[in-house]
């Protein structure tokens, strides 16, 4: 699984993925218990359709689990879409501006991803963004 969820100590949050025969996903918690001012970092590769959906799954499977008082950070070292920042094309769909909507049907804290393609995935998604340089200096 390319998503990973952690709280603020480190500690793992487990989950199950199942997928239907009409293509449908699922997520179930494992069960545990949080105190409600846990924050928790979501990190998710996305690099299937399927990963963009589980990632709404689990945060709103999280929801569910420990109510709207927990903070929940977003990392995505890669932004899906970020390449096709503007309509190239007449018929073209703007598929940035698209998983900029997604992202934004979560609820969550703050969202990071790492060097953006250009300004304008950072504009859409109102995420902070790694620069190579922070990159580099923290390896």
């Amino acid at each position: 699984m390319n998503i990973d969820i952690n709280t603020q100590d480190n500690t793992p949050i487990k989950y199950n993925v199942l997928g239907f025969a009409g293509g449908e996903r699922h997520i179930q918690l494992e069960a545990m218990t949080l105190p409600s001012d846990t924050v928790l970092t979501i990190r998710a590769s996305l690099t299937s359709s399927n990963d963009v959906m589980d990632l709404l799954l689990i945060e709103n499977a999280l929801r569910h689990a420990f109510g709207q008082t927990i903070k929940i950070n977003v990392e995505l070292p890669y932004l899906p879409y970020a390449r096709q920042d503007r309509v190239c094309a007449a018929g073209q769909a703007f598929s940035l501006e698209v998983m900029a909507k997604v992202l934004q049907l979560m609820s969550i804290n703050e969202l990071v991803t790492w060097d953006c393609h250009s300004q304008v995935g950072i504009d859409l998604t109102g995420a902070y963004n790694v620069t190579p340089v922070a990159i580099i200096q923290s390896d």
